[in-house]
């Protein structure tokens, strides 16, 4: 480009001396009554040439000063790339840490979230009062029923062991009954029969003496035990009746106390 403009500018004065040159020849053969005309006209030439030196100089400096802006504008690039790539670092860095931060507070929020739901978990199994209630009086009414039928199986199971003594007792009697007339014609025919008869029978009565001595014992032990335990049932109904008194006192007294604690909190609400 410099190449070009030098060379243009070289053509121009080469030019400028042509015209110059016939500018004197043409002065040698001029009129001198015309001498002012053509003094102006030099005068605008030389003029003119100053104009162009000046041009060219001007030029010079601009392409000067044009490439020295380059230069800083370049430079200014560069620093500016610097800046952005450091700032660029910077924000990946902080974004990074961002990041990091991000992740540990998502993984606290998961491990309150499980905690959170554990913790609803064991509330959500702990009953309430009204469940307890309901479970207290279903239990109740559960130990009720394995109660009666407890008392029904043992009735069953006494009346069948009373039974089957009885029949026992049946059974001797019948085989006492039968030994006794199977032996009693054999024994009525001798002397020494009717005694052993008489002997046998004795035994047998004292046996069964016994037996029955045996048996009175066994039922006045079953009596005495039955007292204690009719009297120990009246003990343990006094205490039913006692329990169940003071869960309804109790009952009572939590509802005075919900009362009395949304009371508190109304009366709370309304001095703030």
């Amino acid at each position: 480009m410099l190449k070009k403009e030098e060379q243009e500018a070289q053509a121009f004065n080469a030019r400028l001396q042509t015209e110059i040159n016939k500018l004197k020849q043409l002065e040698a053969r001029f009129d001198p009554s015309k001498k002012k005309d053509l003094e102006k006209l030099q005068s605008l030439v030389a003029r003119h040439e100053a104009a162009k030196k000046s041009e060219r100089t001007f030029k010079a400096d601009c392409k000067s000063k044009l490439a020295q802006l380059k230069t800083k504008l370049a430079q200014l690039n560069e620093n500016e790339n610097e800046q952005d790539q450091s700032r660029f670092a910077e924000i990946e860095a902080v974004h990074a840490k961002v990041l990091a931060k991000d992740a540990r507070l998502r993984r606290q929020v998961g491990t309150a979230s499980r905690k959170i739901a554990h913790t609803a978990r064991l509330i959500d199994d702990v009953p309430t009062r009204a469940e307890l209630v309901q479970y207290e009086r279903r239990f109740h009414e559960l130990y009720a029923q394995v109660a009666a039928k407890l008392d029904e199986t043992r009735k069953y199971y006494e009346l069948f062991n009373s039974l089957d003594e009885i029949c026992q007792i049946h059974t001797k009697e019948v085989n006492i009954l039968n030994s006794i007339i199977d032996t009693f014609s054999q024994a009525m025919r001798t002397k020494q029969g009717k005694q052993t008869f008489l002997q046998q029978l004795e035994e047998i009565n004292a046996g069964l003496r016994k037996n029955l001595s045996s048996k009175r014992d066994l039922f006045e032990k079953a009596q005495l035990r039955a007292d204690a335990e009719l009297k120990n049932y009246q003990t343990l109904l006094d205490e039913h009746r006692k329990y169940h008194t003071a869960v309804k006192d109790f009952h009572e007294e939590c509802q005075k106390n919900d009362l009395l604690q949304t009371r508190f909190r109304q009366l709370q609400q309304q001095t703030k």
